[in-house]
C-alpha cells in the first residue's frame, strides 16, 4: 500500500508547522517546554480523573450505596469490561495515525484533534444526571428512572473518554519520542521528560488535590465510636481528625454542583498544554519518510499495512517483553495512585495522609528525573530498569509486612518511608521505559525493514489507558467486599487497602525483574543503526535531518 506524500492541504499547512527548526533535538525549548511543560498541564485531567472518578461515582454518585441496587456491580463491570472497548478504540487510533503522514508529523495533527474531543468528554463523564432527592426527613431518595438514565450516561462518557478521545492524544503523545529523532541520546533526553511529564501530572494531582477535596467532596456529617457507641453530628472543620472525629458522609449534591465548576478548570489547562505541546515538538523521522516519499518519481511512500506489523510484532521476543513489562508497571502504578485516598482514610482517618505521602515521594521521582541518564549511560537501560525493579520490589514487600507488625501509631512513618523507598526502584522505569521501546522498534526495523509504530503504540497507549479502568475495577470490587461505606475504616478496609496500596506494585515490579534478566535489546543498537542507515536511498539522506544521516 502506498501513500501520497503531496505538501498540499490543511495538515500541511503553516498552521499546523512546530515552532522547533533546528535538526538537532535541544534541551530548550523542544525538550523542557514540548515534552515537559506542555505534556504536564495536558495530563493533569487525566490524573486527577484516574484517581477520583471512582471515588466520585460512591461518593457523589452513591453507586455504592445500599439503595442503589446493582450500583456497586455496575461499578465494576463498566471499568473491567471496558477495557476490551478501550483496547479497539486503540488499535484504531493507531491505524489512523499511521494513515496520517504528514509534512507537519502523523502524531501530532492527532495531538491537536484531542483537545476538543476530550474536552466533551470530561463533561459527559462527570455530568451524568444526578439521581438522588431529598425525601422525608432531609434523607436522600434514590430515584430510579433517573438512576437508569445517569448509568448509561456514565457507561457513554466512560468509553467516550477512555476508548475514543484520550487515545487521540495520549498514543500521539507517546509516539512522538519514537518520532522525534534516530539518535539514541537525544530519545533517551525526551524520554525522560515525556514520562517525567506523566509522574509530575499524577505527583502534581497527588499532592494538591487532597487538600481540595472538601470543596469536590463537601462533609456533610462526622461521626466517631466510643465504646462501641457511634456518634454522628453535622461536620465541624475543627474537630475532624481530633478525639476520634473523622468525616462520615459528603453533601452529593453540594460536591456535584462544584464538580462542574472544577471541570472548566481542567479543560482550559488541558487546551493550554496541549497546544504548548503540539508547537513545541517535532517528528524528524516522519519528515524524513515525507522527504523520502517526494523525492521518488510516483511521489509516493510506502504504508505498511497493520497485518505485516502485527505479524513482526507477534514474532518479535523483545516487543513482547516491553509490552508485559507496562502492562505490570501501569496496572501495579495505578492499583497505587487509584487507591491512595482510600488507603489513608483506612490506616489513618485523614485523606490528607496521601497528599503528605505524594509530597515526599516526589522528591526521590525528581532528583532521579535528573539522575537516571547517569545510570542507564553506564548499565544500559534495561540494566537499570532491572536493578530498580529489584529494590522496589523488596521496599514494596518490606512495607506490606511492617504496616501489620507495628502499632497503629508508627502507620504514617512506614507510609511515608515505605512509598519514598519504593519509589527510589520504580525512576528508572518511569524515565527510560519509552527510549528502550524505541531501541525495540529501532531493531524491528533493522530487521524487517520497516517500523510498527502505529500498531506498538496502539497496543501502549491500550495498556497504559486500559490499566487505570481495570485498577479501578478491582479497586472498586475490593473495597465493596470490604464494607466500603463514605470514608470507611475497619480491619477489612485495612488489609484491601494495604495490599492495594503497596502490595499491587510490589508483586508488578517483581515478575518485571525476572523479565529483564531476558531484555538484551541494546546489544544490538549500534549495528541496527548501520542497517537503518544503510536502507536509505541516497535522495533521502540528502534531505534527512541532519541526526539521522
Amino acid at each position: 500500500m502506498a501513500q501520497k506524500t503531496s505538501g498540499k492541504g490543511f495538515l500541511n499547512s503553516k498552521f499546523f508547522s512546530s515552532t522547533i527548526k533546528s535538526d538537532k533535538v535541544k534541551l530548550f525549548p523542544e525538550g523542557l517546554v514540548g515534552y515537559l511543560v506542555g505534556p504536564i498541564m495536558a495530563l493533569i485531567s487525566n490524573a486527577v480523573i484516574n484517581t477520583y472518578l471512582v471515588r466520585y461515582y460512591t461518593d457523589v454518585m452513591g453507586l455504592s450505596d445500599e439503595g442503589w441496587v446493582g450500583g456497586a456491580i455496575f461499578l465494576v463491570l463498566l471499568q473491567v469490561l471496558s477495557a476490551a472497548i478501550i483496547i479497539a478504540g486503540n488499535m484504531l487510533v493507531g491505524k489512523l495515525m499511521d494513515k496520517v503522514k504528514t509534512k507537519n508529523g502523523q502524531a501530532r495533527p492527532l495531538l491537536f484533534a484531542s483537545m476538543p474531543l476530550i474536552a466533551l468528554a470530561l463533561f459527559v463523564l462527570f455530568l451524568a444526571p444526578f439521581p438522588w432527592g431529598e425525601g422525608e426527613g432531609g434523607a436522600l431518595v434514590l430515584d430510579k428512572t433517573v438512576a437508569l438514565w445517569s448509568m448509561i450516561v456514565m457507561a457513554v462518557g466512560y468509553n467516550l473518554y477512555y476508548a475514543i478521545c484520550y487515545p487521540f492524544y495520549y498514543t500521539s503523545h507517546s509516539a512522538l519520542v519514537n518520532l522525534s529523532s534516530r539518535d539514541s541520546g537525544s530519545r533517551g533526553l525526551l524520554a525522560t521528560l515525556s514520562n517525567g511529564a506523566v509522574v509530575a501530572s499524577a505527583g502534581l494531582a497527588g499532592m494538591a488535590m487532597p487538600y481540595f477535596l472538601n470543596m469536590l467532596f463537601v462533609p456533610k456529617t462526622m461521626s466517631r465510636v466510643v465504646e462501641g457507641v457511634t456518634e454522628i453530628l453535622p461536620f465541624d472543620g475543627a474537630k475532624v481528625g481530633k478525639e476520634g472525629w473523622g468525616i462520615a458522609t459528603y453533601d452529593r449534591l453540594a460536591s456535584y454542583n462544584n464538580w462542574k465548576i472544577f471541570l472548566i478548570a481542567l479543560v482550559v489547562t488541558l487546551v493550554i498544554g496541549a497546544l504548548i505541546e503540539f508547537y513545541f515538538t517535532r517528528e524528524r523521522i516522519t519528515e524524513e519518510e515525507f522527504a523520502r516519499g517526494e523525492q521518488v518519481e510516483d511521489k509516493k511512500v510506502a504504508t505498511v499495512p497493520m497485518k505485516d506489523q502485527i505479524a513482526v510484532c507477534m514474532k518479535d521476543k523483545y516487543w513482547w517483553l516491553i509490552m508485559i513489562f507496562f502492562f505490570l508497571y501501569q496496572l501495579g502504578g495505578m492499583m497505587k495512585n487509584n487507591s491512595a485516598t482510600y488507603f489513608s482514610t483506612a490506616w489513618s482517618g485523614d485523606s490528607n495522609l496521601a497528599g503528605t505521602i505524594s509530597i515526599i515521594g516526589a522528591i526521590p521521582t525528581a532528583v532521579g528525573m535528573v539522575a537516571v541518564g547517569f545510570f542507564t549511560n553506564k548499565f544500559g537501560k534495561a540494566n537499570t530498569i532491572k536493578w530498580g525493579a529489584v529494590i522496589a520490589a523488596a521496599m514494596g514487600a518490606l512495607s506490606l509486612v511492617l504496616l501489620n507488625v507495628l502499632p497503629r501509631e508508627a502507620v504514617v512513618g512506614v507510609s511515608i518511608a515505605g512509598f519514598v523507598l519504593k519509589a527510589i526502584g520504580t525512576v528508572p522505569a518511569m524515565y527510560v521505559s519509552l527510549a528502550l521501546l524505541s531501541d525495540v522498534l529501532d531493531h524491528q526495523e533493522a530487521k524487517y525493514g520497516f517500523r510498527t509504530d502505529g500498531f506498538s503504540m496502539a497496543v501502549y497507549g491500550a495498556i497504559m489507558i486500559a490499566m487505570t479502568g481495570i485498577a479501578n475495577g478491582i479497586i472498586a470490587g475490593l473495597v465493596s467486599a470490604a464494607g466500603y461505606t463514605q470514608n470507611a475504616s475497619s480491619p477489612e478496609m485495612m488489609q484491601v487497602t494495604n495490599w492495594v496500596f503497596f502490595g499491587g506494585e510490589t508483586i508488578a515490579y517483581a515478575v518485571i525483574a525476572v523479565l529483564f534478566f531476558f531484555m538484551n535489546v541494546e546489544q544490538f543498537s549500534k549495528e541496527d543503526h548501520e542497517k537503518i542507515a544503510a536502507m536509505k536511498p541516497a535522495e533521502a539522506k540528502e534531505t534527512a535531518p541532519a541526526e539521522a544521516k
